[in-house]
Protein backbone atom coordinates (compact mmCIF):
# COMPACT_ATOMS: atom_id res chain seq x y z
CA UNK A 1 0.00 0.00 0.00
CA UNK A 2 2.89 2.37 0.63
CA UNK A 3 3.91 2.75 -3.07
CA UNK A 4 0.28 3.62 -3.96
CA UNK A 5 0.11 6.11 -1.11
CA UNK A 6 3.40 7.71 -2.19
CA UNK A 7 2.23 8.00 -5.80
CA UNK A 8 -1.07 9.52 -4.70
CA UNK A 9 0.84 12.12 -2.69
CA UNK A 10 2.99 12.93 -5.74
CA UNK A 11 -0.11 13.33 -7.91
CA UNK A 12 -1.79 15.62 -5.38
CA UNK A 13 1.40 17.65 -5.14
CA UNK A 14 1.41 17.91 -8.94
CA UNK A 15 -2.16 19.25 -8.84
CA UNK A 16 -1.11 21.98 -6.41
CA UNK A 17 1.97 22.85 -8.47
CA UNK A 18 -0.12 23.07 -11.66
CA UNK A 19 -2.48 25.40 -9.85
CA UNK A 20 0.53 27.50 -8.81
CA UNK A 21 1.97 27.56 -12.35
CA UNK A 22 -1.26 28.71 -13.96
CA UNK A 23 -1.87 31.22 -11.18
CA UNK A 24 1.54 32.75 -11.94
CA UNK A 25 0.69 32.90 -15.65
CA UNK A 26 -2.69 34.43 -14.81
CA UNK A 27 -1.04 37.28 -12.92
CA UNK A 28 0.98 38.13 -16.03
CA UNK A 29 -1.83 40.01 -17.73
CA UNK A 30 -2.66 42.70 -15.14
CA UNK A 31 0.98 42.97 -14.05
CA UNK A 32 2.17 43.43 -17.64
CA UNK A 33 -0.58 45.99 -18.21
CA UNK A 34 0.55 48.08 -15.24
CA UNK A 35 4.21 47.99 -16.26
CA UNK A 36 3.44 48.74 -19.90
CA UNK A 37 1.30 51.73 -18.97
CA UNK A 38 4.20 54.18 -18.97
CA UNK A 39 6.99 52.43 -17.03
CA UNK A 40 8.63 50.30 -19.72
CA UNK A 41 8.17 49.64 -23.43
CA UNK A 42 6.84 46.23 -24.56
CA UNK A 43 10.08 45.56 -26.46
CA UNK A 44 12.22 46.26 -23.40
CA UNK A 45 10.04 44.11 -21.12
CA UNK A 46 10.06 41.19 -23.55
CA UNK A 47 13.84 41.49 -23.94
CA UNK A 48 14.42 41.58 -20.18
CA UNK A 49 12.32 38.46 -19.58
CA UNK A 50 14.04 36.48 -22.37
CA UNK A 51 17.57 37.60 -21.49
CA UNK A 52 17.05 36.73 -17.81
CA UNK A 53 15.65 33.31 -18.79
CA UNK A 54 18.59 32.72 -21.14
CA UNK A 55 21.14 33.65 -18.46
CA UNK A 56 19.52 31.29 -15.94
CA UNK A 57 19.54 28.46 -18.50
CA UNK A 58 23.17 29.14 -19.45
CA UNK A 59 24.30 29.23 -15.81
CA UNK A 60 22.51 25.94 -15.16
CA UNK A 61 24.74 24.31 -17.78
CA UNK A 62 27.72 24.89 -15.47
CA UNK A 63 26.14 22.73 -12.77
CA UNK A 64 24.05 20.29 -14.79
CA UNK A 65 24.96 19.72 -18.41
CA UNK A 66 22.18 17.24 -19.10
CA UNK A 67 21.93 15.26 -22.33
CA UNK A 68 23.89 16.00 -25.47
CA UNK A 69 22.10 17.37 -28.49
CA UNK A 70 22.89 16.82 -32.16
CA UNK A 71 24.35 19.91 -33.79
CA UNK A 72 21.81 19.64 -36.64
CA UNK A 73 19.03 20.22 -34.12
CA UNK A 74 20.43 23.58 -33.06
CA UNK A 75 18.59 25.33 -35.87
CA UNK A 76 15.35 23.71 -34.71
CA UNK A 77 15.87 25.19 -31.26
CA UNK A 78 16.78 28.52 -32.87
CA UNK A 79 13.51 28.64 -34.83
CA UNK A 80 11.60 27.57 -31.70
CA UNK A 81 13.30 30.37 -29.73
CA UNK A 82 12.38 32.83 -32.47
CA UNK A 83 8.74 31.68 -32.52
CA UNK A 84 7.83 31.26 -28.87
CA UNK A 85 10.50 33.54 -27.47
CA UNK A 86 11.12 36.62 -29.57
CA UNK A 87 7.96 36.69 -31.73
CA UNK A 88 5.39 35.40 -29.24
CA UNK A 89 6.79 37.31 -26.27
CA UNK A 90 7.18 40.48 -28.29
CA UNK A 91 3.71 40.28 -29.84
CA UNK A 92 2.14 39.49 -26.47
CA UNK A 93 3.80 42.50 -24.83
CA UNK A 94 2.76 44.83 -27.65
CA UNK A 95 -0.77 43.40 -27.66
CA UNK A 96 -1.28 43.75 -23.91
CA UNK A 97 -0.03 47.34 -24.03
CA UNK A 98 -3.17 48.11 -26.05
CA UNK A 99 -5.58 45.32 -25.10
CA UNK A 100 -7.67 44.59 -22.06
CA UNK A 101 -5.85 42.08 -19.81
CA UNK A 102 -9.10 40.12 -19.44
CA UNK A 103 -9.53 39.94 -23.22
CA UNK A 104 -5.90 38.86 -23.64
CA UNK A 105 -6.14 36.10 -21.03
CA UNK A 106 -9.24 34.64 -22.72
CA UNK A 107 -7.82 34.89 -26.25
CA UNK A 108 -4.63 33.02 -25.35
CA UNK A 109 -6.63 30.01 -24.13
CA UNK A 110 -7.69 29.36 -27.73
CA UNK A 111 -4.17 28.01 -28.44
CA UNK A 112 -5.23 24.32 -28.61
CA UNK A 113 -7.85 25.23 -31.22
CA UNK A 114 -5.22 26.88 -33.43
CA UNK A 115 -2.91 23.88 -32.95
CA UNK A 116 -5.76 21.69 -34.21
CA UNK A 117 -6.26 23.86 -37.31
CA UNK A 118 -2.55 23.73 -38.19
CA UNK A 119 -2.40 19.98 -37.53
CA UNK A 120 -5.41 19.33 -39.78
CA UNK A 121 -3.90 21.49 -42.54
CA UNK A 122 -0.64 19.50 -42.31
CA UNK A 123 -2.63 16.24 -42.19
CA UNK A 124 -1.18 15.40 -38.77
CA UNK A 125 -4.66 15.24 -37.23
CA UNK A 126 -8.04 14.17 -38.57
CA UNK A 127 -11.01 16.48 -38.10
CA UNK A 128 -13.71 14.69 -36.08
CA UNK A 129 -17.16 16.05 -35.22
CA UNK A 130 -16.12 16.93 -31.65
CA UNK A 131 -12.99 18.69 -32.87
CA UNK A 132 -14.97 20.64 -35.47
CA UNK A 133 -17.55 21.81 -32.91
CA UNK A 134 -14.78 22.79 -30.46
CA UNK A 135 -12.89 24.57 -33.22
CA UNK A 136 -15.92 26.60 -34.32
CA UNK A 137 -16.89 27.52 -30.75
CA UNK A 138 -13.35 28.54 -29.81
CA UNK A 139 -12.92 30.74 -32.88
CA UNK A 140 -16.42 32.21 -32.54
CA UNK A 141 -15.77 33.23 -28.93
CA UNK A 142 -12.42 34.77 -29.87
CA UNK A 143 -14.02 36.65 -32.76
CA UNK A 144 -16.68 38.06 -30.43
CA UNK A 145 -14.00 39.33 -28.04
CA UNK A 146 -12.06 41.00 -30.87
CA UNK A 147 -15.09 42.59 -32.55
CA UNK A 148 -16.84 43.78 -29.38
CA UNK A 149 -13.61 45.24 -27.99
CA UNK A 150 -13.88 48.16 -30.41
CA UNK A 151 -17.01 49.41 -28.69
CA UNK A 152 -16.26 48.75 -25.01
CA UNK A 153 -14.16 51.72 -24.01
CA UNK A 154 -10.93 50.91 -25.83
CA UNK A 155 -11.87 51.75 -29.41
CA UNK A 156 -9.55 50.89 -32.27
CA UNK A 157 -6.45 50.50 -30.06
CA UNK A 158 -8.08 47.83 -27.91
CA UNK A 159 -9.25 45.90 -30.96
CA UNK A 160 -5.75 46.16 -32.47
CA UNK A 161 -4.26 44.87 -29.21
CA UNK A 162 -6.59 41.87 -29.21
CA UNK A 163 -5.64 41.07 -32.81
CA UNK A 164 -1.93 41.22 -31.88
CA UNK A 165 -2.53 38.95 -28.85
CA UNK A 166 -4.26 36.51 -31.20
CA UNK A 167 -1.22 36.62 -33.50
CA UNK A 168 0.97 35.84 -30.48
CA UNK A 169 -1.22 32.81 -29.73
CA UNK A 170 -0.99 31.76 -33.39
CA UNK A 171 2.81 31.99 -33.20
CA UNK A 172 2.84 29.81 -30.09
CA UNK A 173 0.66 27.20 -31.83
CA UNK A 174 3.03 27.06 -34.82
CA UNK A 175 5.91 26.51 -32.41
CA UNK A 176 4.10 23.62 -30.72
CA UNK A 177 3.63 21.82 -34.03
CA UNK A 178 7.19 22.67 -35.11
CA UNK A 179 8.73 21.16 -31.97
CA UNK A 180 6.77 17.90 -31.99
CA UNK A 181 9.60 15.65 -33.27
CA UNK A 182 12.29 17.30 -31.15
CA UNK A 183 10.19 17.00 -27.99
CA UNK A 184 10.01 13.25 -28.61
CA UNK A 185 13.77 13.10 -29.22
CA UNK A 186 14.97 15.04 -26.16
CA UNK A 187 13.91 15.59 -22.58
CA UNK A 188 11.53 18.58 -22.27
CA UNK A 189 13.94 20.41 -19.97
CA UNK A 190 16.69 20.11 -22.59
CA UNK A 191 14.35 21.60 -25.19
CA UNK A 192 13.34 24.42 -22.86
CA UNK A 193 16.94 25.21 -21.90
CA UNK A 194 18.32 25.48 -25.44
CA UNK A 195 15.23 27.21 -26.77
CA UNK A 196 15.49 30.04 -24.25
CA UNK A 197 19.25 30.38 -24.69
CA UNK A 198 18.62 30.87 -28.41
CA UNK A 199 15.74 33.25 -27.69
CA UNK A 200 17.95 35.32 -25.38
CA UNK A 201 20.66 35.60 -28.05
CA UNK A 202 18.08 36.83 -30.58
CA UNK A 203 16.49 39.22 -28.07
CA UNK A 204 19.83 40.76 -27.09
CA UNK A 205 20.00 43.27 -30.01
CA UNK A 206 16.52 44.54 -29.12
CA UNK A 207 17.41 44.65 -25.43
CA UNK A 208 20.57 46.67 -26.03
CA UNK A 209 18.48 49.25 -27.88
CA UNK A 210 15.36 49.45 -25.70
CA UNK A 211 16.40 48.51 -22.14
CA UNK A 212 18.72 51.54 -21.64
CA UNK A 213 15.78 53.79 -22.59
CA UNK A 214 13.80 52.54 -19.58
CA UNK A 215 13.63 54.80 -16.54
CA UNK A 216 14.01 52.16 -13.84
CA UNK A 217 14.10 54.86 -11.14
CA UNK A 218 10.41 55.50 -11.85
CA UNK A 219 9.61 51.93 -10.77
CA UNK A 220 9.16 52.63 -7.09
CA UNK A 221 7.30 50.67 -4.44
CA UNK A 222 4.97 47.95 -5.68
CA UNK A 223 5.79 48.61 -9.34
CA UNK A 224 9.41 47.58 -8.74
CA UNK A 225 8.30 44.27 -7.20
CA UNK A 226 5.92 43.66 -10.09
CA UNK A 227 8.84 44.17 -12.48
CA UNK A 228 11.04 41.71 -10.60
CA UNK A 229 8.19 39.18 -10.55
CA UNK A 230 7.53 39.24 -14.31
CA UNK A 231 11.25 39.34 -15.12
CA UNK A 232 12.15 36.30 -13.01
CA UNK A 233 9.20 33.93 -12.56
CA UNK A 234 6.67 33.56 -15.42
CA UNK A 235 9.07 32.47 -18.16
CA UNK A 236 10.86 29.50 -16.58
CA UNK A 237 9.33 28.36 -13.27
CA UNK A 238 5.78 27.56 -14.52
CA UNK A 239 7.22 25.79 -17.58
CA UNK A 240 9.35 23.60 -15.34
CA UNK A 241 6.33 22.79 -13.16
CA UNK A 242 4.14 21.87 -16.14
CA UNK A 243 6.81 19.68 -17.73
CA UNK A 244 7.50 17.87 -14.45
CA UNK A 245 3.80 17.35 -13.77
CA UNK A 246 3.18 15.59 -17.09
CA UNK A 247 5.10 12.62 -15.69
CA UNK A 248 2.34 12.01 -13.14
CA UNK A 249 -0.78 13.76 -14.47
CA UNK A 250 -2.74 13.10 -17.66
CA UNK A 251 -1.83 15.71 -20.33
CA UNK A 252 -5.51 16.53 -20.89
CA UNK A 253 -5.92 17.38 -17.22
CA UNK A 254 -2.75 19.47 -17.32
CA UNK A 255 -4.28 21.43 -20.20
CA UNK A 256 -7.58 22.00 -18.38
CA UNK A 257 -5.66 23.81 -15.62
CA UNK A 258 -5.09 26.56 -18.21
CA UNK A 259 -8.63 27.76 -17.48
CA UNK A 260 -7.28 29.06 -14.16
CA UNK A 261 -5.40 31.83 -15.99
CA UNK A 262 -8.37 33.92 -17.19
CA UNK A 263 -10.03 33.57 -13.77
CA UNK A 264 -6.92 34.86 -11.97
CA UNK A 265 -6.38 37.57 -14.58
CA UNK A 266 -10.00 38.74 -14.28
CA UNK A 267 -10.07 38.81 -10.48
CA UNK A 268 -6.74 40.64 -10.22
CA UNK A 269 -7.50 43.07 -13.06
CA UNK A 270 -10.81 44.10 -11.52
CA UNK A 271 -9.41 44.24 -7.96
CA UNK A 272 -6.44 46.37 -9.06
CA UNK A 273 -8.60 48.66 -11.18
CA UNK A 274 -6.75 47.71 -14.35
CA UNK A 275 -9.83 46.43 -16.20
CA UNK A 276 -13.60 46.00 -15.94
CA UNK A 277 -15.54 42.82 -16.63
CA UNK A 278 -18.30 43.12 -19.24
CA UNK A 279 -21.10 40.73 -20.12
CA UNK A 280 -19.59 40.32 -23.62
CA UNK A 281 -16.38 39.02 -22.05
CA UNK A 282 -18.30 36.59 -19.83
CA UNK A 283 -20.33 35.14 -22.71
CA UNK A 284 -17.39 35.00 -25.11
CA UNK A 285 -15.18 33.47 -22.40
CA UNK A 286 -17.69 30.69 -21.75
CA UNK A 287 -17.94 29.94 -25.48
CA UNK A 288 -14.15 29.83 -25.83
CA UNK A 289 -13.76 27.61 -22.74
CA UNK A 290 -16.34 25.11 -24.02
CA UNK A 291 -14.71 25.02 -27.45
CA UNK A 292 -11.20 24.56 -26.11
CA UNK A 293 -12.41 21.90 -23.67
CA UNK A 294 -13.96 19.90 -26.52
CA UNK A 295 -10.73 20.14 -28.52
CA UNK A 296 -8.64 19.05 -25.53
CA UNK A 297 -10.96 16.11 -24.82
CA UNK A 298 -10.66 14.98 -28.43
CA UNK A 299 -6.90 14.53 -28.18
CA UNK A 300 -5.25 11.26 -27.38
CA UNK A 301 -3.70 11.61 -23.90
CA UNK A 302 -0.28 10.73 -25.31
CA UNK A 303 -0.42 13.04 -28.32
CA UNK A 304 2.68 15.13 -28.83
CA UNK A 305 0.46 18.03 -29.79
CA UNK A 306 -1.52 18.25 -26.59
CA UNK A 307 -1.34 21.67 -24.93
CA UNK A 308 0.54 20.08 -22.04
CA UNK A 309 3.77 20.85 -23.89
CA UNK A 310 2.96 24.55 -24.15
CA UNK A 311 5.73 26.86 -22.92
CA UNK A 312 5.66 30.59 -22.34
Amino acid sequence: MEPQTDRRAVVYRSYLLLLLANTIWGTDYPFYKILLSGYISPYALASVALIVAGIICAVSLLFFRGEKIHWKDLWVFAVAGLLTGVLRKGLLMVGISYASPIDASIITTVGPVIVLIISVMLMIEKLTRMKLIGLLLGLAGTLVIILFSGGTGGGHDRMLGNVIVFLATLTSAVYMVWLKKVVKKYQPLTVMRWMYIMAAIMALPFGIHYIPQTDFHAMTGSVFWLFLFVALLPTLLPNYIVISSTRFVNPTLVSVYGYVQPVVATVLSVAMGVDRLSWEQVVAGIVVFVGVYLVIRSYNGNSGLTPAHHMR
